[in-house]
């Protein structure tokens, strides 16, 4: 199951990022960047205003009444294009299917507001550059993201057309 996040789920996306983020970055990102970016992007007060503002949309991947993994959205500026900002899976958990169901869902949430084009970056290293290309997202660009202290993400931009029939 998958349902809206709201601000009561702002500890448990919290403890699923503690989980599962630095042990995905852990082989491409340095320690001390990833706690920046633990601290940047999945502090309980970041997360709050996040959800708060409507900054972003935070959905939870729910098995057995347990939140597993949980994914995020933002409508960009850039006409009908969606951004899936965050895809996260506890390593438990993957393997299963869910990274596709979390990326079909978002899909019919692009296709029920009207969005032609879903968006993510990537980590040009990230292992699940593949699993994005095998689903039909083809990449755009290479984008160097300055986000402080001297770190920099170094992503692909990919993207994928979006049938509205």
């Amino acid at each position: 199951m998958i349902r809206p996040a709201t601000l009561n789920d702002v500890e448990t996306i919290h403890q699923l990022a503690v989980e599962i983020w630095p042990d995905t970055y852990r082989a491409i990102l340095t320690n001390e960047q990833i706690e920046y970016m633990m601290d940047m992007m999945y502090s309980k007060k970041v997360l709050f205003q996040s959800i708060e503002t409507n900054e972003q949309e935070f959905y939870l991947l729910i098995e057995n009444e347990k939140a597993i993994g949980f994914i995020a959205i933002k409508k960009l500026e850039i006409p009908s294009t969606i951004k899936l900002n965050k895809i996260y899976i506890l390593r438990s958990n993957q393997g299963k299917g869910y990274g596709k169901l979390l990326i079909d869902f978002t899909i019919d949430l692009c296709k029920n507001i009207g969005a032609d084009l879903l968006q993510l970056n990537v980590n040009r290293n990230n292992p699940a550059l593949s699993f994005y290309q095998k689903l039909g997202f083809k990449i755009i660009k290479e984008e160097n993201i300055l986000i402080g202290k001297g770190y920099f993400m170094d992503d692909y931009i990919m993207q994928m057309k979006i049938d509205n029939l």
